[in-house]
């Protein structure tokens, strides 16, 4: 069978760039090569392979974790079924992360990723600020679960920044170690999280909906969180205000991803224990409030 004759039996049950995609992976060629040659014969465990990846697809298994790939910010990442499949809106993080520094450009932070999965975040920074001749800024990424840690150090040895973050497993800032990082840092803190924050309450109707039905395969504690989808956030800031009752000279500039219809909600409880917080909101490109900034 030649990939003509491959996209021919499928291409009415899985849409067209998808079986390409695959057939690509699978080839280890880009796109271009596909569509260039309908007639390279694929042989019996290339076929093989690429229809089993074409059946899992048809079950909405995410494109991501059969190619075990997903670009970020112009970089591919490797990621599994341990790890949250990284989205565009997240690079609105990036964007603003690094207009701080570049407004800022006489300090150097201290940049902090809570629940880091592929480790998307640090390592663009990391790949980043570099770019930009800045290389005295410090990493810690953290994850609750050993196995996405292990996710993440991968993608920093493939990006070659290793060196340049710390990990650790931690439920939040509750690892002593991090804490006594945290606390003997001189630099001023970043402090980014894109925690779980899908409403619970929402799972069961949003499972149903054809466009959300690959949901399911991403692990599910990186996805839902109760108390209106704000509950791990809500406990990160209680953490963070530890920490400054600590020590009331730590400076944090705190970024959390939301959904939009947790705007002011989630301004209440950063003001319950920040009354003075200085909070912005920055929209995606939707125009939906998707970033919470607060210092």
């Amino acid at each position: 069978m030649n990939i003509q004759e491959l996209l021919k039996k499928w291409h009415e049950k899985v849409n067209l760039p998808e079986i390409e995609l695959l057939i690509s992976h699978e080839l280890n060629k880009n796109r271009s090569f596909i569509t260039a040659h309908p007639e390279y014969k694929l042989n019996f465990w290339q076929i093989k392979k690429i229809e089993n990846n074409l059946k899992k697809r048809q079950k909405n298994i995410p494109l991501a974790y059969l190619t075990k790939e997903k670009e970020f910010y112009g970089r591919a990442f490797f990621v599994n079924k341990n790890t949250l499949i990284p989205r565009p809106e997240t690079e609105l993080i990036i964007e603003n992360v690094l207009e701080q520094v570049e407004n800022n450009e006489n300090k150097n932070y201290l940049i902090l990723d809570i629940g880091t999965g592929s480790g998307n975040i640090p390592i663009t920074l990391a790949k980043e600020l570099r770019e930009l001749k800045k290389n005295d800024f410090k990493f810690i990424a953290t994850d609750i679960s050993k196995k996405t840690l292990k996710v993440a150090k991968k993608n920093a040895t493939r990006h070659k920044v290793k060196n340049n973050i710390q990990f650790y497993k931690s439920d939040l800032l509750k690892n002593k170690k991090l804490k006594e990082k945290i606390k003997n840092a001189e630099k001023e803190i970043i402090l980014i999280a894109n925690l779980p924050y899908v409403n619970e309450n929402f799972k069961n109707d949003l499972l149903k909906k054809e466009k959300s039905k690959a949901l399911k395969f991403e692990p599910a504690t990186t996805l839902w969180s109760n108390d209106e989808g704000l509950n791990h956030y809500d406990r990160l800031i209680q953490e963070i205000k530890e920490i400054c009752d600590q020590n009331n000279k730590k400076v944090f500039t705190v970024y959390f991803e939301i959904s939009p219809e947790q705007t002011n909600y989630l301004t209440k409880k950063i003001k319950n224990y920040f009354p003075n917080a200085e909070i912005i909101f920055k929209k995606d490109l939707a125009g939906l409030n998707r970033l919470c900034v607060w210092k």
